[in-house]
């Protein structure tokens, strides 16, 4: 038991000016709130990154190493004439590599 488990109502996330400006409060004895903390650290895991799609032809195969160096590669797959990679990147990595960038 906790002092959050006291409230019969919990807030699901308190904004504010600390170091990380997010509080959450969790109950102890049902659980309470731990969805809602896993939400505010996968957000805070990903904060100035995102989820795009590149297609790298056979003979850039530097980009792919440097994707995998650089950012979270979530998914490839290889044809005969490019690469297509899905992976979580920051904008100084996909800056790097703009001409990449897929529609699909």
């Amino acid at each position: 038991m906790n002092k959050c488990d006291l409230c019969t109502e919990l807030p699901e996330v308190i904004r504010n000016s600390s170091l990380h400006g997010v509080t959450v409060p969790i109950s102890a004895l049902d659980g309470r709130g731990v969805d809602t903390l896993v939400e505010e650290l996968e957000k805070l895991a990903l904060r100035g990154k995102e989820l795009r799609i590149f297609m790298i032809p056979t003979s850039e195969q530097w980009a792919v190493s440097y994707l995998y160096e650089n950012a979270t590669v979530e998914n490839v797959e290889y044809t005969p004439t490019h690469a297509l990679i899905t992976a979580v990147v920051d904008e100084k990595t996909k800056g790097r590599l703009l001409k990449y960038l897929s529609e699909k």
